[in-house]
């Protein structure tokens, strides 16, 4: 930064002075955040009961839960902006054992059985299994996705209905997510999947 003074006759002089020694810049970073205003996260899965006995009928359904995370708007990225394929997910149980609040059906098939319970199976997939049934149903991650699968039949309110909507316990199992801005600061969250998911 050069200057030059003059005195009161005229007379003049002059300097410098190195930005590079006397300038200091104090910069506050925008990092993410969670969003005040985000819509809720809808995971709606749709299985066909007649695939427990027909492999050419699909048992199982997945949800792009990136997606469903974007969509909600749940991170405020900031001037950042988001780093692309940064999102990172996992699922976590309250409790090992916990209720799913689904129910298998009882000796005669009509009627409501024993309480379908929740573990994480060997590779991290949460299984829900009866005492003396085995398992019912899994979910899983598979990258971006979350896969339901049907393994038994799960009972059902209303007996005369073809299709009904199941869901999960609230708070008994989250699904976790970890967003990275562009310069790599990061925010995490997590969602109730027994609020977010239907069955």
């Amino acid at each position: 930064l050069g200057f030059t003074g003059t005195d009161g006759d005229g007379d003049t002089v002059s300097g410098a002075v190195d930005l590079g020694q006397a300038a200091t810049f104090t910069i506050v970073d925008d990092v993410p955040t969670l969003a005040d205003d985000a819509d809720e996260v809808e995971l709606a899965f749709s299985v066909n009961e007649a695939g427990l006995v027909n492999d050419e009928i699909g048992s199982s359904d997945r949800v792009d839960v990136r997606a469903a995370i974007n969509n909600a708007g749940l991170i405020n990225y900031g001037a950042d902006g988001k780093q692309d394929g940064s999102l990172t997910l996992s699922l976590t149980l309250n409790t090992e054992g916990a209720a799913s609040g689904l129910f298998a059906l009882d000796a005669d098939s009509t009627g409501q059985g024993d309480p379908i319970l929740l573990r994480t199976g060997d590779d991290g997939e949460i299984v829900g299994y009866t005492a003396d049934g085995g398992d019912y149903f899994t979910l899983e991650l598979d990258g971006d996705e979350l896969v339901f699968t049907q393994l038994q039949a799960i009972w059902h309110a209303d007996a005369g209905t073809d299709t009904q909507t199941l869901s999960l316990a609230d708070g008994v199992l989250t699904l976790g997510f970890t967003g990275t801005d562009g310069d790599g600061d990061t925010v995490s969250g997590a969602v109730d999947l027994g609020q977010a998911a239907t069955f």
